[in-house]
């Protein structure tokens, strides 16, 4: 995975976790704060294989 892809992995992930922890949270910033910790780990460190090669 090229790293513009997992950029946009990264920060699509982000945004899905920021707003589902903060909707079942009632709590944005926690939502926010939980979602960041969430979409960095997955986004970023998630795909090991990739399939290029």
């Amino acid at each position: 995975m090229e790293r513009r892809e997992r950029w946009v992995l990264a920060a699509c992930t982000t945004i899905l976790m920021s707003i589902a922890f903060g909707i079942s949270l009632h709590n944005i910033g926690t939502g926010i704060c939980i979602g960041v910790c969430m979409g960095v780990a997955f986004g970023l460190f998630g795909s090991g294989d990739d399939g290029d090669g």
